[in-house]
């Protein structure tokens, strides 16, 4: 089960959050809960604040509460309506951001719209599910390894191992992955996908007890890799027993299509243009070597 969630994790098993949320059916007009300078504060927009702050409905909370939760949104109107005497919704930061707010209020709410009745089918999502497991590991390994920082430090060790010294020991030593070392380089049991990719590619080429003769870079320095076991990953959980899990990556992908189906169809001029990649610059921080 912990492996194909973790399969479901890296195919991006999440959606809009409009996918999920009721039936987008229209609200009947409430009468407002305030007017502050004449202008109303009205009863639809607590709602969504209230579920903003807890999730809960309005109607739900303790009276006390519900005291609090008005005059809470009483004050954010007023200091909204100070902001609109002092003509800030004509500064340029603040206009971009209600221009931003608006366009994902609406395009929620037509996301919503669309998918309100099309909830996903058995036969997408026993394709989803036959598409993870088809991409799942067939194997899981057990290894140890030594890190260190340069490409000498690690042929020294591996010469060292040549002659008989012992594997745990080097690691304990000279690792400066801290949490293996303490461990004699120990990293238990992994599928390939949990690390890095230079380090399971060694790992798959070894058989159980051989190291590598040559050291493995990755992003983190040089590795030393000892492969202790290998065995076939346990079986996926019955379709059934996860099915309501893959929902979320099903309503993704339709997502994804309803979005690139509208922008094909839609008169769409970018005036926006790369800038010229910088030599020198800063990468990205690496992730670690077990994920």
């Amino acid at each position: 089960m912990k492996k194909f969630a973790i399969l479901m994790t890296a195919s991006g098993a999440l959606v809009l959050s409009a996918c999920n949320a009721g039936t987008g059916t229209a609200a009947q007009a409430k009468p407002p809960i305030a007017h502050v300078d004449g202008q109303p504060v009205s009863a639809e927009a607590l709602d969504i604040f209230v579920k903003a702050q807890g999730g809960k409905a309005f109607a739900e909370l303790p009276g006390a509460q519900q005291e609090q939760v008005v005059d809470s949104l009483i004050k954010l109107a007023v200091v909204a309506r100070e902001g609109e005497k002092q003509g800030l919704a004509d500064d340029p930061e603040t206009h971009a951001a209600l221009e931003l707010a608006r366009m994902q209020v609406l395009a929620r709410a037509a996301v919503q719209a669309h998918f309100k009745d099309a909830k996903p089918t058995d036969a997408e999502l026993k394709a989803e599910y036959d598409s993870l497991v088809s991409k799942m590991p067939k194997e899981e390994y057990e290894a140890s390894h030594i890190l260190v920082d340069d490409e000498a430090k690690a042929k020294d060790l591996i010469a060292q191992l040549e002659t008989g010294a012992k594997f745990a020991t080097l690691a304990t030593d000279n690792s400066k992955d801290p949490g293996s070392a303490a461990k004699g380089g120990d990293l238990g049991w992994f599928p390939p996908e949990q690390m890095v990719k230079p380090f399971s590619a060694a790992v798959a080429l070894l058989k159980d007890g051989e190291y590598t003769r040559t050291p493995v870079q990755s992003q983190f320095g040089w590795h030393i890799i000892l492969r202790t076991g290998a065995r076939p990953t346990p079986p996926p959980p019955a379709f059934e027993q996860v099915k309501d899990q893959i929902a979320p990556s099903v309503e993704q992908k339709r997502v994804g299509v309803y979005v690139d189906n509208l922008k094909k169809n839609t008169k769409v001029e970018s005036h926006f243009k790369a800038p010229p990649a910088v030599q020198g610059a800063p990468s990205p921080a690496p992730a670690p070597v077990q994920q």
